[in-house]
């Protein structure tokens, strides 16, 4: 299944394994925690699309959005009508958030593991998963198709 083209303020990972996480309408400083997730893997491409201006996304190493302690990639603000980013080795991010300009960061946290192709909602906000493969594999029961 590819991931849908959207027209709401997204950030996505393109997760190792072929998941593809994607967080809608994010809103500024919540910060979504996913290392903790079962379906978690490095990541070499992030993308961010639709975002307000004077907003940008922040991918963070560590699962709490913290700048100071790891490494983190935040996107261009010149252009938070969208864009994405492909590192040449796959990189480990834990937590995403959506920054605003010359605002000091006050974060919620959110910690939410939505289950593959399942849409999970928390605060205004949503979470999806889409796989990159089609062929809804066996269950880990493995004799029913996933649907």
């Amino acid at each position: 299944m590819a991931s849908p083209a959207l027209s709401i303020p997204y950030l996505r990972l393109a997760l190792a394994g072929g998941t593809v996480l994607t967080y809608t309408n994010p809103k500024p400083w919540a910060c979504l925690k996913i290392s903790g997730c079962s379906y978690w893997h490095r990541t070499a491409t992030l993308y961010w699309k639709n975002l307000p201006t004077n907003h940008y996304g922040i991918f963070y190493e560590n699962d709490n959005c913290n700048t100071d302690a790891d490494y983190f990639f935040a996107s261009d603000i010149s252009n938070p009508a969208g864009g994405s980013y492909k590192f040449k080795t796959q990189q480990a991010f834990g937590s995403m958030s959506v920054g605003i300009f010359k605002t000091m960061p006050s974060f919620t946290y959110v910690n939410n593991c939505p289950k593959d192709r399942e849409n999970a909602m928390v605060n205004g906000t949503s979470v999806y998963l889409t796989s990159t493969s089609d062929d809804d594999g066996l269950s880990t029961n493995w004799n029913s198709s996933l649907s």
